[in-house]
């Protein structure tokens, strides 16, 4: 579950990077507007990708979707992005699945089955 959740997502963040990537620097100044992009944008800069593994691992899409386009229009690697992003998303999604079979194991004994 954790790596088909982990791959899916990394291939959906693509959308952001490219978007990030083709329209540099007319939506960049847009997006210096926003409350996250300038902040994300720093944090890129300083410690690309364990910037993007830890944000990759939080559930929080509005933060991932400014680091994915920030990635995009600095010019950082793809490889390395969706190495990074990959690595964290599988984090997130074996954590959610873990706490899946958990809730469902704790149910079934509940039932006493």
């Amino acid at each position: 579950v954790a790596l088909a959740g982990a791959t899916g997502s990394t291939l959906g963040e693509l959308t952001g990077y490219m978007a990030g990537a083709s329209s540099r620097e007319t939506m960049r100044q847009a997006m210096m507007k926003s409350k996250w992009y300038p902040r994300v944008e720093g944090w890129l800069q300083r410690r690309g990708f364990l910037a993007i593994l830890v944000i990759a691992t939080v559930p929080a899409p509005v933060l991932f979707d400014a680091i994915s386009f920030a990635s995009g229009s600095a010019r950082y690697s793809l490889s390395r992005f969706m190495a990074a992003c990959w690595l964290g998303k599988m984090v997130k999604f074996s954590v959610a699945a873990y706490a899946g079979y958990l809730g469902a194991t704790a149910v079934l004994s509940l039932l006493g089955k």
